[in-house]
């Protein structure tokens, strides 16, 4: 009985500070080991992890828009970036390069066939007279001489004096056959005095290409056979020479 109570007095006393002590010592001791445990797995290296300075920067590799497939796109690579000179300046198109380039003129064709040709190789008879008043043998008056006569005798191909469209093919009881031409300039270019004709209105002729023979003109028959060509421009007649001779 008197251990008893000596031992109940124990932990009644110094016996509870003792074990107050031992579960604050276990705690700080368990505290304490937890505290080293998780600071050595936190200095622990982990292999998952990598470093900044382990990271390769492969920009090549990146995908690269390629939508527009009219502009070329290079991979970016360190070496290229190096080479190629900075500049603020947009890269010239190809229209603007070629607006750029000197313009040439344009090769004009050869012309490979006359634009005008008198329509018998004769010679000048009877020239233009322009407003002057001449004497016509035949008829026996005075009056003007709208064209020029050039000695062709009968029979004698006739080739059309300019490139241009038929425009009327018809018998004149004065003038014999007559075969009227538009050119490409706008003259009317009428050749008098055909026996036979070998082109038809609404065609179109080449100068040169034969439109009949040389007959009579029945106006001017006192003289040698002729063929008679007349220009009209602006429904004006003109010198026949002048425009056969101009360029």
């Amino acid at each position: 009985m008197n251990k008893h109570s000596k031992a109940a007095g124990f932990w009644r006393g110094k016996g509870f500070y003792l074990a107050l002590t031992l579960i604050v010592a276990c705690s700080m001791l368990v505290s304490f080991l937890a505290i080293d445990t998780m600071i050595d797995s936190l200095a622990a290296p982990r292999e998952d992890i990598t470093g900044e300075e382990d990271i390769i920067w492969q920009q090549e590799d990146l995908p690269i828009d390629t939508s527009q497939e009219s502009v070329p796109v290079e991979p970016f690579s360190s070496s290229s970036q190096q080479q190629r000179p900075q500049s603020s300046q947009p890269a010239p198109s190809a229209a603007s390069e070629a607006s750029a380039a000197p313009s040439q003129p344009a090769a004009q064709p050869q012309q490979s066939e006359p634009l005008r040709v008198w329509p018998v190789s004769g010679e000048l008879t009877a020239p233009f007279s322009g407003d002057e008043l001449v004497f016509n043998e035949t008829m026996q008056d005075w009056r003007t001489h709208n064209g020029a006569d050039l000695a062709a005798d009968e029979g004698t191909a006739v080739a059309a004096p300019v490139s241009g469209s038929v425009k009327r093919v018809y018998e004149d009881g004065l003038w014999g056959g007559v075969v009227e031409i538009e050119a490409a300039d706008g003259a009317l270019v009428r050749v008098c005095g055909l026996a036979d004709t070998k082109t038809a209105e609404g065609q179109t002729v080449t100068a040169g290409d034969e439109i009949g023979a040389s007959g009579e003109i029945a106006a001017e028959s006192a003289g040698a056979p002729h063929v008679h060509v007349e220009v009209l421009a602006g429904g004006e007649y003109i010198d026949p020479q002048q425009y056969f001779s101009a360029e």
